[in-house]
């Protein structure tokens, strides 16, 4: 699911980490073959609520707490959708143009219907781990000798 997730959407690899959390608490919400109940109805003892779910990579339009924020300055930010937050509820956007690239916040529009509607081209997307060789440098340790005098127990 990672992949795809990475390659219709134009956010950079490197958020690979946020796409595994989002299909990680997608796949606790769903009913999966080998056990009929899911593994929150297991946990919490309710369904749970699908109602909040969104496209993962899908631009919003967030208004983040800032208190020294003035009344004429920009309130509403453009960011990306990236998943939801573990300990609080809300979403998790990943702002590229703020000093503060991750924000949390449950006040967002989501323009879900815009990425949809466009024609989305799949990317290449290769996660596989590159292995590169790096010799170990040849280092001498200096060789210390101690002169124990050990005494038999009497």
């Amino acid at each position: 699911m990672v992949p795809s997730m990475l390659s219709y959407s134009t956010l950079p690899v490197g958020l690979w980490m946020e796409a595994l959390k989002t299909v990680i608490h997608i796949l606790n919400k769903v009913p999966s073959k080998s056990v009929s109940e899911t593994p929150y109805e297991l946990w919490i003892g309710r369904k749970p609520s699908l109602n909040y779910l969104h496209v993962w990579g899908c631009r919003a339009k967030t208004r983040l707490f800032n208190p020294a924020q003035g009344k004429l300055d920009e309130m509403i930010i453009s960011c990306y959708f990236i998943g939801y937050p573990e300990r609080s509820k809300g979403f998790r956007f990943y702002c590229p143009n703020k000093h503060s690239k991750f924000a949390e916040t449950r006040h967002a529009i989501f323009l879900e219907n815009d990425m949809i509607k466009g024609s989305m081209v799949r990317r290449e997307i290769d996660l596989e781990e590159k292995r590169v060789y790096a010799p170990t440098p040849i280092v001498e340790e200096p060789y210390f000798s101690l002169h124990c005098v050990v005494t038999p127990p009497v």
